[in-house]
């Protein structure tokens, strides 16, 4: 009789334990937008409880509850969505949310601070990882043409310079990650260095056009490219540990024979999560068209190469002139990036990253000619190295002062070496650069009130650069003598270059948010040393084996009004830009064609004035943008004919007598231009898209002679027809340029001599 209540006490407790101790049954839904992509951190609400979706787009729902019971999903971008249990299941427990038009714009955040495009007074264009992938993009330089405004030059093909509104090489501020790739020794001529970015590492590509210079400083005078690469995504899945990731692509194009292999490999945690890529790629030399204009039948023809064998140059006759001997390089690019969450406020990331190359040879100096045979019998870029160590740590604390801090330490070490010997000469002329920069960036943002916010902070960077130039008679030789008969491109005896900078914006919305004001200010100081050795070459005036030292300072503002209302949005603003000179502007001595450019250390600094104005419209179906730019510049550095110390107008090397060019600050330039673009989705399945600018820009040197401004791409285009369905896409892309005549080079910058009589 005593065993049944303990029997029955046994089974009650049983149940107890069943009902509130064994787990619950949940089903696992799949959030993706129309692209089939998994989104991340959808707010989901399941009665007074918040879910987020994990790094695979997924969240947890409980099996028991009630078919009618409503669940809604938010994300910032997308129409809210709200579904019972039973359509849910209906729909197999695969969600997809639809972008807001309306909405889309207002959240898309670019460059260093991660700000709201509709909070910058700046134009904006941006591509994804995903269009630069489906572009076939051989480099970031080659990527960064598919925004709608940028134009890409390029000397040889190992290199790519972009042109932003008509300002070119040390005028546009390259940014990586946050942190600025501009350093002491780039040049007013033609930049390579944006090849150094791994353009499948890319996650997104911002341009922010027109005078930038209220947060990133000295060189946004044209605008600012920022590469955003790809971080590691950490682990919401509760289900499992860790998660890991593999992506792996290969590719061959034929014009060059390029063999491209990328590997990247993410592991990621609840905590911490790691990215490690590799890219090796190959090129062939390249392979040009052979259709060309009947006035100009061997335009672009490499009739003839040099072979040296033995210490001896032979010119050879090339087989095939339409393939472009001496533009074959290879490259690889190794990037890791570890991500930290410290805690729910506090996010840390260390980015590594290293880019090194083969030899890439000058092709357009390879071609020169000189008395009708080739003047170089070797021409070309040492191993072009770039190294990259920098932390970052963002933090949300409300206090009086911020609400949100970010902190970039940064750095970089660069070496770029030039080889060049003329032919039948024994002598090879060496010039080495080491470039060190360390760097630093503080950004704090402050939410007044309802309608006003502030963002300010500084930066500082340092940089040191070490040149040294030699020639090595009988290269590669057994009997191979070195001599120290040549001069340094930059200060033999070492130069430092420091800038520092306060910046501070604010902005002011009306009630509705169509209206958005900003204004903002900046100061920026930078010095720069430079110290001369002594040596048998140029007789220098005795202060610069004492030491050289300039400094300069700005201050700069710009004031903006974006009014966005339904479909439309407008743009007006006005702003001041700056480039304070760099080690390559005051010092640098260089021998281009049959000019020696020598040093200049009186610069001032290039100050710009820039206006503009954006009108726009944005539907589902249809989008337009236009705009309108005009700039004033100041104190423009441009090359100018100058005297050795000793008076001469030339100087004699290696049997050429060269004319003497300095740098100098012209009096005065203007850019003016328009940028359009129109989109038109014409079906679900079909699109058209096509740009073109327009501009023009002219200089007055110290003497107020008119003369045109070096660097302004010809006008301009891109169309692009495309099919996109769930399984397929195809594009047909056309770019196209007009002439820029022979008359409107302006100078030896944009390399007259190698361009037909006309121009090109």
């Amino acid at each position: 009789m005593r065993g049944r209540p303990f029997r029955s006490n046994c089974l009650w407790l049983s149940f107890i334990f069943f009902v509130f101790f064994q787990p619950l049954q949940s089903q696992k839904v799949t959030v993706t937008d129309t692209d089939d992509i998994e989104l991340i951190g959808v707010h989901v609400y399941v009665n007074n409880e918040i879910k987020t979706t994990d790094a695979f787009g997924q969240v947890e729902f409980n099996q028991d509850l009630d078919k009618n019971q409503i669940i809604k999903f938010e994300y910032l971008g997308f129409k809210d969505l709200s579904l019972t249990i039973e359509e849910i299941q209906n729909l197999v427990y695969k969600i997809i949310m639809t972008s807001d038009d309306e909405l889309l714009e207002e959240v898309i955040i670019v460059g260093r601070t991660n700000a709201r495009e509709i909070d910058l007074p700046y134009n904006i264009s941006r591509v994804k990882s995903k269009d630069i992938f489906k572009a076939n993009a051989q480099s970031s330089a080659d990527a960064i043409a598919l925004n709608n405004g940028a134009y890409i030059q390029k000397s040889q093909m190992g290199g790519g310079s972009p042109v932003l509104r008509g300002f070119e090489a040390n005028k546009v501020l390259l940014v990586v990650d946050g942190v600025r790739m501009n350093n002491a020794i780039y040049r007013n001529g033609h930049l390579q260095n944006a090849i150094t970015v791994d353009p499948d590492m890319l996650d997104q590509m911002e341009v922010i056009f027109g005078a930038g210079s209220l947060i990133y400083g000295s060189e946004a005078l044209g605008g600012v490219v920022h590469f955003r690469t790809k971080s590691p995504l950490l682990n919401f899945d509760s289900s499992v540990d860790s998660k890991q990731k593999l992506v792996a692509n290969l590719r061959f194009n034929s014009s060059n024979n390029e063999k491209r292999f990328h590997i990247d490999h993410t592991f990621s945690k609840r905590k911490f999560g790691v990215l490690t890529s590799v890219t090796y790629v190959d090129y062939d030399d390249l392979k040009t068209g052979a259709n060309r204009n009947e006035k100009y039948p061997d335009f672009g023809l490499r009739p003839d190469f040099v072979v040296s064998n033995n210490g001896e140059d032979v010119v050879t006759i090339n087989p095939d002139p339409n393939v472009q001997i001496g533009t074959a390089f290879s490259q690889l690019d190794i990037m890791q990036k570890w991500a930290f969450e410290i805690s729910k406020n506090v996010k840390t990331e260390l980015n590594l990253q290293y880019s090194t190359s083969s030899d890439i040879p000058r092709f357009d100096n390879l071609a020169e000619r000189r008395n009708g045979t080739l003047r170089f019998a070797e021409w070309y870029y040492g191993p072009q190295k770039r190294i990259l160590i920098s932390p970052r740590v963002s933090a949300k604390i409300s206090n009086p002062l911020f609400d949100n801090i970010s902190f970039i330490g940064s750095f970089q070490k660069i070496e770029e070496d030039r080889i060049s010997r003329n032919l039948n000469n024994p002598e090879q002329e060496n010039q080495n650069e080491d470039v060190k920069v360390w760097g630093m960036t503080l950004d704090f943002s402050k939410r007044i009130n309802v309608s006003q916010k502030l963002s300010y902070g500084f930066d500082y960077h340092y940089n040191d650069v070490k040149s040294q130039a030699f020639s090595l008679l009988n290269a590669g030789e057994a009997n191979e003598e070195r001599l120290d008969n040549i001069l340094s491109r930059y200060p033999n005896g070492g130069s430092q270059l420091a800038n520092f900078g306060l910046f501070l914006q604010h902005n002011w919305q009306n009630a509705d948010s169509t209206l958005i004001w900003i204004n903002g200010l900046r100061w920026s100081h930078q010095k720069t040393d430079m110290l001369y050795s002594e040596n048998n070459v140029f007789d220098w005036p005795d202060y610069f084996y004492d030491g050289i030292s300039s400094t300069n300072s700005a201050l700069v503002g710009i004031s903006g009004l974006n009014y966005q209302k339904g479909d439309w949005l407008i743009k007006l603003s006005t702003g001041t830009s700056f480039r304070s000179p760099n080690v390559d502007d005051l010092a640098k001595i260089r021998v281009n064609g049959d000019e020696l450019t020598i040093p200049n250390p009186e610069l001032d600094s290039e100050k710009v004035w820039n206006n503009e104005i954006t009108i726009g419209r944005n539907t589902h179906q249809f989008s337009f943008g236009v705009t309108g730019y005009y700039t004033r510049i100041k104190d423009a550095i441009i090359r100018t004919f100058s005297t050795l110390p000793n008076g001469s107008a030339f100087f004699e090397s290696n049997g050429d007598q060269l004319l003497v060019t300095a740098n100098t600050n012209a009096n005065t330039g203007t850019i003016k231009g328009l940028s359009l673009h129109i989109n038109y989705k014409y079906s679900k399945n079909w699109n058209i898209y096509s740009s073109y600018n327009i501009q023009s820009g002219k200089a007055q040197d110290p003497d107020n002679n008119s003369l045109p401004l070096g660097h302004i791409p010809p006008h301009f285009g891109r169309t692009e027809l495309k099919f996109s369905s769930e399984k397929l896409d195809l594009s047909l892309n056309c770019e196209y340029n007009a002439w820029k005549n022979i008359e409107d080079f302006g100078g030896s910058v944009d390399n007259p001599d190698q361009a037909t009589v006309d121009g090109s």
